[in-house]
């Protein structure tokens, strides 16, 4: 695979980034930290189903 690999906060800062060469990321993610941010910006709530569908098969 290539490509430019990334880690990215909930706020959408780049924590850590890859570039295309070959290798991997170690990066702790605070899972706590996510659930608050989450619970703040509580987006699935604001998904639009009836512009589109989510398909669970696909994923």
């Amino acid at each position: 695979m290539h490509g430019n690999y990334i880690v990215v906060s909930p706020w959408g800062d780049v924590v850590c980034r890859m570039d295309e060469m070959e290798g991997y990321i170690l990066q702790e993610i605070d899972l706590d930290y996510v659930k608050k941010i989450r619970k703040e910006l509580p987006l699935m709530k604001h998904i639009r189903k009836d512009a589109y569908s989510l398909n669970k098969n696909l994923m």
